[in-house]
């Protein structure tokens, strides 16, 4: 009688909200009288049961390893193959929402713009569960870059947010507990009035959209950061302006100056020609923090900070011998051997020590050089 096992394994399903129940649970009861369901059979049924109460039921991977178990957000083929073959691994767990506000899924069903332009709103009002909110919220989660998910640049309650997101093992908790808890806000109960609930919901969509945009913007805000520390001008938020600016700043005889393997390989991807400028920076700098941009943390960061106005620094210095190199190579080629014997005997007719005199040649050297340079 499949009708009369669906309706147990809903009383075991609902029961099992003060307390988690395992997949093994519901194929126990179907084998036994008066089901006699086989094994196999109550492996599939149990797991097509479990499938009908996704809204319901929240899924708990067990890792007997480690001793820990994760929210399972998502169930893919692999996961499936897994709770047949061992379904002791998977826990449940009955969430309880008829009398929590539903007004609430519903407005955080809208700020994480979950199936944008596909429902209308007003028939959502029967439909969103606290599960169908969990699951689009770790997905946004998932998709945030390392470098979002680590960074305290991001103001701390939002930092708190992300990291409670992370690191929840329960939805529900997550919903009603710790995400007003890293907001400063009060839990959220069946008594928390409608003024709570509205503070709730701002704070939440303003750290929906300050995350976004962060997210969006690293690359933007990391060139903004180049161009200000190597004083590119003309300054602008044009990642192409950075790409040209030291490519002509960076030619091939500039980097046969440089010696280090650090400098060598940020020469290397300067001078790697890509149209993807976005993508060009973000090579030129993971190379200079020694990791990729999207996992950086603030540590890389700031070393990226610190070798910008070294490298700045020390590519000044390598265009300056390339500068005084062209020089040489441009003069010494010229009939020059006259001038230097009259240089010569005229220093050697002065009554000053070698010092002096290698003083006032390099003086004379460089207003000679500002003079071509000009």
């Amino acid at each position: 009688n499949l009708d009369y096992l669906w309706k147990k394994w809903d009383e075991i399903i609902t029961s099992s909200k003060t307390g988690k129940i395992n997949l093994t649970d519901l194929q126990k009861v179907a084998k036994e009288p008066p089901f006699g369901l086989k094994e196999g059979l109550a492996k599939i049924l149990s797991i097509v049961k479990l499938f009908e109460k996704l809204n319901q039921v929240s899924i708990y991977e067990r890792n007997n390893i480690h001793g820990t178990e994760s929210f399972i957000e998502e169930i893919y083929t692999d996961d499936i193959e897994l709770m047949y073959k061992r379904p002791e691994m998977y826990d449940l767990k009955y969430v309880k929402t008829e009398k929590i506000h539903k007004s609430l899924f519903i407005e955080l069903y809208r700020i994480l713009d979950v199936d944008k332009g596909q429902k209308e709103q007003a028939s959502l009002t029967s439909t969103i569960t606290m599960l169908g909110v969990v699951k689009p919220l770790i997905k946004f989660i998932n998709g945030l870059k390392g470098y979002t998910k680590q960074t305290l640049t991001i103001s701390e309650p939002y930092h708190d947010v992300i990291q409670k997101i992370i690191n929840s093992v329960s939805p529900e908790d997550l919903i009603y507990i710790e995400i007003p808890k890293a907001l400063g806000l009060k839990s959220i109960s069946e008594d928390t009035n409608e003024k709570d609930l509205q503070k709730y919901i701002k704070k939440l969509e303003e750290w929906h959209r300050v995350v976004h945009r962060f997210n969006e913007n690293i690359i933007n805000r990391i060139n903004n950061e180049f161009q200000v520390h190597w004083d590119i001008k003309p300054r602008n938020e044009k990642v192409s302006t950075t790409y040209k600016y030291l490519r002509d700043q960076i030619n091939e005889d500039v980097a046969s100056f440089f010696i280090d393997f650090q400098l060598k390989e940020f020469a290397k991807r300067v001078l790697e020609t890509n149209n993807d400028h976005d993508e060009w920076l973000e090579s030129v700098v993971s190379a200079m923090a020694g990791a990729r941009l999207e996992n950086w943390n603030d540590d890389d960061h700031a070393l990226f900070i610190e070798r910008l106005n070294n490298f700045h620094i020390r590519v000044k210095e390598a265009e300056e011998l390339n500068r005084k190199h062209q020089i040489r190579n441009k003069y010494k080629k010229r009939g020059t051997k006259s001038l230097t014997n009259s240089i010569r005997k005229f220093l050697d007719s002065l009554d000053n020590t070698n010092e002096k005199k290698i003083a006032a040649l390099l003086q004379i050297q460089e207003e000679l050089e500002k003079k071509i340079k000009n």
